[in-house]
């Protein structure tokens, strides 16, 4: 994303997050956290040559930055049976 975006001081203010996914009834919602990346390596990790089109400095410029969302719980729908649990992730 743009470092530039509002969603970077809203992000930077509140970093919880969620994200969801549904199909056919079923679905699964994850809550945690996004951490704004501005780590060169990881930058150029992910950099495909049609972001040149949004990102015409590259991805050692400036305005690219990258959001990690860190899921910290699921809340699952799935045949008819619901859960929730807490998910852990090393890193």
């Amino acid at each position: 994303t743009n470092t530039s975006s509002r969603k970077i001081p809203q992000f930077q203010a509140n970093p919880k997050a969620g994200v969801c996914f549904a199909d056919r009834g079923d679905s699964v919602t994850l809550l945690g956290t996004v951490e704004i990346v501005t780590d060169q390596e990881k930058k150029n990790a992910v950099w495909r040559p049609w972001l040149e089109n949004h990102f015409p400095d590259g991805p050692q410029g400036t305005e690219f930055c990258l959001l990690k969302f860190i899921p910290k719980e699921m809340t699952f729908f799935l045949k008819g049976k619901f859960g929730t649990m807490p998910i852990s992730i090393k890193q």
